[in-house]
């Protein structure tokens, strides 16, 4: 299971508030992954983490995954 958080806007993504807070939430919910904007984290998570920066690359993790 993958979890998305991108934030969109035109082709870009960008960052997201309290994006570890997010992804501990998806982890106990049973997320083994995510696919998240490209950007700084504090602290670890449980998650395989696939950073993208643009809509193309979150499609591609998608498919890939």
């Amino acid at each position: 299971r993958t979890f998305l958080i991108p934030w969109m806007q035109s082709s870009e993504v960008r960052g997201v508030v309290d994006l570890e807070r997010r992804l501990e939430e998806s982890s106990r919910l049973g997320f083994k992954q995510a696919i998240i904007p490209n950007q700084e984290l504090h602290g670890q998570t449980k998650l395989t983490l696939h950073k993208v920066s643009s809509v193309q690359e979150a499609v591609d993790q998608t498919i890939a995954s």
